[in-house]
Formats: structure tokens, C-alpha cells, sequence
């Protein structure tokens, strides 16, 4: 396997990992109102975003760990309550 195909494959699962992170979020936390960014390079996942209960955040940070492919995770949520 040459260097850009192993570039390719891991560029793929970063962006499948962002996906189903990202996913999570707008149906089970976030909704669709809110802004949130999700960044995955070699193991580790940032989450950024607004979350309305530290319940939230934390349900988010328990999901992100469970991802195949998530060694570390970044929890940068705020909770800011409406």
C-alpha cells in the first residue's frame, strides 16, 4: 500500500469517525439549532459546540468513546442553559 492510499484510508475513517460523532449530536443532543464542530486527527476527537446540560456534554464525551478508532477525546462543549 503506497503512503497516499494509507493518507486516503486514514483521511476516510477520520471523516467516518466526524460523521457519526456529528450525527449523534444533532439527534440526540444538540437538535438542530445549535453550532458544533467536530475535528478527528490520528486518535483524537475534538468536540466544540453549545450543549444546554452538563448531563449533555458528558453523554457526548461517553459517546465518543465507544467510536472504533477514538483513543482520546476533546471535550470542548459549553453548556449554556437557555
Amino acid at each position: 500500500m503506497s503512503a497516499t492510499s494509507t493518507m486516503e484510508c486514514t483521511a476516510s475513517i477520520g471523516n467516518e469517525i466526524q460523521e457519526r460523532m456529528e450525527q449523534f449530536l444533532k439527534s440526540r443532543i444538540l437538535g438542530n439549532a445549535q453550532v458544533f464542530k467536530c475535528d478527528f486527527k490520528e486518535g483524537l476527537l475534538l468536540i466544540r459546540g453549545k450543549v444546554g446540560t452538563y448531563y449533555a456534554k458528558q453523554l457526548a464525551q461517553e459517546f465518543a468513546r465507544q467510536i472504533p478508532g477514538v483513543e482520546q477525546v476533546n471535550n470542548h462543549l459549553t453548556v449554556e442553559k437557555a
